[in-house]
């Protein structure tokens, strides 16, 4: 009786880890490279964060710019900053950088996009990345 408990108990564990890493694994960002052609000057921070979420790392390994000739032509940058008081934010994921200028006022000034790509894809990254568009394609 006590070994059943026991098996039931892990058996239990195992179901909730592996829910847990479906959350993790399936976890969408929204720091694309579509999102990030729509910021533009005099967006407001909160603009901002509602399109691409709060600005962080949300990388899943080593990234470096996207050699893609064409991607390099989706490069973005514009306004230039205006004083010493702006701040900037940034926001990196596995196919884009995305770096900021908010004014005094908390809007944008001027802005860097940069198309990137992820360096290394090992065994869990492709099944990660596969898994990915199958769920993407459902939705």
């Amino acid at each position: 009786m006590r070994r059943r408990k026991l098996l039931v108990v892990l058996a239990g564990l195992a179901v909730m880890g592996a829910a847990g890493a479906g959350v993790v694994v399936l976890r969408p960002h929204r720091v694309t490279r579509e999102n990030a052609a729509r910021l533009h000057p005099g967006m407001t921070l909160a603009d901002v964060t509602a399109i691409l979420g709060p600005p962080g790392d949300y990388t899943t390994g080593q990234t470096a710019p996207d050699p893609d000739e064409k991607a390099y032509k989706k490069s973005l940058s514009f306004g230039q900053p205006d004083d010493l008081s702006s701040k900037w934010k940034e926001w990196n994921s596995d196919e884009v950088w995305i770096r900021a200028l908010f004014g005094p006022d908390e809007t944008v000034v001027a802005a860097h996009i940069a198309p990137m790509e992820r360096l290394y894809r090992g065994p869990a990254d492709l099944l990660r990345g596969g898994v990915l568009r199958w769920w993407r394609k459902r939705a």
